[in-house]
């Protein structure tokens, strides 16, 4: 494991970093955190991402990463065969980014865990795409999109109903996604006071729909 937070980063330690993962075929998880990482650097080390096959946990958590970052990842997601865990929370990632993301994991084969906590995201209009990523995707097992300002009950509606397609064309489908603590958190305990039914998952399907008037 590979551990660089608070690094002082340059271009020059971009194109560096970038260059090893190309050529490295051990290094498993790397830790980006907290390095004021911009969008220009993530298009480097998404060229990288392209060719690397050994890494499966990237954060790139407490970063300068908005929808334009956001654009380059996408596409080296859609080649990449080999990350799990990708870690973006704390970054400035809009519904823009979001709709990149659901692009991505239309293809992508590998990816198993999302962490999007801490960033800018409403939900109006991206949370349909993602929705309709998740009808091709069969690899994920978690989004976390807490503390964020998702707060449309119609967009919920159709997140729920994505998920219960997705849950009916596979039985053993497993796929959790964490709303807590959005400015939708007022509004679902307001209909149904428990704090579980701000996680959507198989087991907490008919919950949500009941809390949202989906049944």
């Amino acid at each position: 494991m590979n551990d660089w937070p608070n690094y002082v980063w340059t271009k020059q330690t971009t194109r560096y970093l970038s260059e090893a993962l190309k050529e490295n075929t051990n290094l498993e998880v790397l830790n980006l955190s907290a390095n004021n990482i911009r969008d220009e650097d993530i298009q480097c080390l998404s060229e990288a991402l392209k060719e690397n096959t050994s890494l499966q946990e990237l954060n790139l958590s407490a970063n300068n990463i908005s929808d334009k970052g956001m654009q380059h990842l996408s596409e080296a997601l859609q080649m990449n065969t080999g990350l799990k865990i990708l870690k973006l929370n704390q970054n400035n990632i809009n519904d823009k980014g979001i709709k990149y993301l659901s692009e991505a994991l239309q293809v992508n084969k590998s990816l198993q865990v999302i962490y999007l906590d801490y960033n800018n995201i409403v939900g109006n209009g991206s949370l349909k795409f993602l929705t309709e990523a998740l009808k091709y995707n069969t690899s994920l097992r978690k989004i976390r999109l807490n503390h964020n300002h998702i707060i449309d009950a119609e967009v919920l509606k159709i997140l729920i109903g994505g998920l219960q397609e997705r849950f009916q064309k596979d039985t053993n489908a497993k796929l959790k996604i964490c709303l807590k603590y959005n400015d939708s958190q007022n509004f679902l305990l307001s209909k149904r006071p428990k704090k579980k039914y701000l996680i959507i998952s198989k087991k907490h399907l008919i919950p949500c729909q009941q809390a949202i008037g989906y049944v």
